[in-house]
């Protein structure tokens, strides 16, 4: 097992979110943490970053910036990468002082490659689409017809067999008795 350095500055938490970066780091964010024996209390930082290119694996906390103005601490929300953006929805808004009580309906977005809070992001336009499957040469194509041949007349010996099978039970279903002429 191997022990990540730098985590005392890093509460422990539960109900966060962790997303894997195009650059191999964990970013988690948010969460509850039950730590000085309260429940439900909010954890600092928000945002923690493991880097898992590093032996021993590093915390860190980045310098989060926002051009959308104040992000709530969340816990019970669910997060997605898409490209370099971690795309955060709705969960529980959470308070240093009391147990988390009121709802976000809202989605926030962080541009995970300078730790910034944005309002917008152009997602990736070039999706593949898978190619179809072409059978150009003649042997191939005779291949496949060999082989569903094959597989239907497996079928069929099979069906055969068990109609033979219990053709038989049937027969030896016939009780005889054994008498005394000989």
């Amino acid at each position: 097992m191997m022990a990540a350095n730098n985590i005392n500055s890093i509460e422990s938490r539960y109900l966060h979110s962790a997303v894997l970066a195009p650059d191999g780091k964990i970013i988690v964010y948010g969460g509850l943490t039950d730590a000085l024996g309260e429940e439900y209390m909010k954890v600092a930082p928000d945002l923690a970053v493991l880097n898992t290119n590093t032996f021993p694996f590093e915390w860190t906390v980045p310098q989060v910036s926002s051009i959308v103005g104040t992000i709530p601490s969340l816990a019970c929300h669910s997060a997605d990468l898409v490209g370099n953006h971690m795309i955060v929805a709705f969960g529980n808004i959470t308070r240093s002082n009391a147990p988390s009580i009121e709802i976000n309906p809202k989605i926030y977005i962080l541009n995970v490659m300078n730790y910034t809070w944005v309002n917008t992001f152009d997602p990736s336009t070039n999706i593949t689409q898978p190619q179809p499957v072409v059978i150009k040469d003649g042997t191939t194509k005779m291949k496949i017809i060999i082989g569903s041949l094959c597989g239907v007349i497996g079928i069929a010996i099979i069906i055969v067999a068990f109609l033979y099978y219990k053709w038989k039970k049937k027969d030896d279903k016939t009780l005889r008795i054994p008498s005394e002429r000989r």
